[in-house]
Formats: structure tokens, C-alpha cells, sequence
């Protein structure tokens, strides 16, 4: 990259992973591969890097060949000829997955604290109404969704029907 953080050249991972020809790139025209909610943050975190002849770091997303935006994060570094940028080496990094997986796992590790102190108070219950009540509000904070139901079996009916729900509409808790 040029000393203001344009292409001085051809690249070919770059045109792989955002589906940019060398013209699309070429200048600033990077930015537009560039979640559009995320430029300005981009353009503003390079102004300061150039300004300050600092490495530039920033994480933000980037639309891939297919269409979809991934989280990719960029270093960029320059090389100086005294106090004055001649050029920026630098990569970018797609860590979409790497993050996903860091987010699943901040929000198991939530959901599995929160089964482990429930199942203490919900064991501590008195009475089958206050233990439905607690089972259902656990369920709500261990589990994603936007219903929960607590089912019994009726062998004389043969027939499973809910005991106690909450966000099921009344016609589906009554159907047979």
C-alpha cells in the first residue's frame, strides 16, 4: 500500500476473498468491499494511522466473493524513510469463526452458570405449582427461545398435553 493506504499493486487473495477485480480496489475503492455501517470507523482509524505514522489494527467487516460479511481483522504496518511513510505492509485476517466460536463460548459457559445456580433453587422448591414456575423460568435463562412448555403423560388418555407454559398461544396448549 502507497503511503495513504492505497494499492500500489495487484492482489490476488484480495481478489479471491472479496470477488474485487484490481480496478474495483485499486485507489480507495477496498472500502466498498467494507460493511457500509463499519467505513467510517475504517476510514477514520486510517486517517489516524497515517497521521500518526502508527501501525494501523482495526477489526470490521468485509463482504466475501459469495455475498456475505465476515469479521476480518486487519495490521497494517509502515515503513518509514525518517518521519515520512513510503509504504504499508500489512495482512487481513478472516476471523469470523474464530470469533463465533469465542461468542458461543462466553454464551455456554452464561447459560451453564445459570443451570447450575437454578437447579440449586428450583431443588429448594416446596409444592408442584412453585417447582413447574421455577423449571419454566430456568428453562428461560438457560435455553434460547420464545416459548417453553412442561409436558405429562397421561396413560389413562394415552396422550401427552402441557402442564404449565409460557409464551404458547392458549389454542396450542389446549390442542389435542
Amino acid at each position: 500500500l502507497d503511503p495513504e493506504l492505497r494499492p500500489t499493486g495487484r492482489n490476488v487473495a484480495w481478489e479471491l476473498y472479496t470477488g474485487q477485480a484490481t480496478d474495483d480496489y485499486s485507489h480507495l475503492g477496498w472500502l466498498s468491499a467494507i460493511h457500509p455501517d463499519d467505513r467510517e470507523s475504517v476510514r477514520s482509524a486510517a486517517a489516524r494511522a497515517i497521521a500518526t505514522a502508527a501501525p494501523l489494527t482495526a477489526e470490521f467487516r468485509v463482504r466475501r466473493a459469495d455475498g456475505e460479511y465476515r469479521r476480518t481483522f486487519i495490521r497494517a504496518v509502515p515503513i518509514l524513510e525518517g518521519a515520512t511513510i513510503v509504504e504499508w505492509i500489512g495482512t487481513a485476517t478472516d476471523v469470523e469463526d474464530v470469533r463465533r466460536n469465542a461468542d458461543e463460548q462466553r454464551d455456554l459457559r452464561r447459560r451453564l452458570l445459570a443451570l447450575t445456580d437454578g437447579a440449586e433453587s428450583v431443588l429448594s422448591l416446596s409444592g408442584e405449582a412453585a417447582a413447574r414456575a421455577g423449571v419454566l423460568a430456568l428453562t428461560e435463562r438457560v435455553l434460547p427461545g420464545d416459548a417453553c412448555a412442561i409436558w405429562t403423560f397421561y396413560p389413562e388418555a394415552g396422550d401427552w398435553r402441557v402442564v404449565e407454559s409460557r409464551g404458547l398461544s392458549p389454542e396450542y396448549v389446549t390442542a389435542r
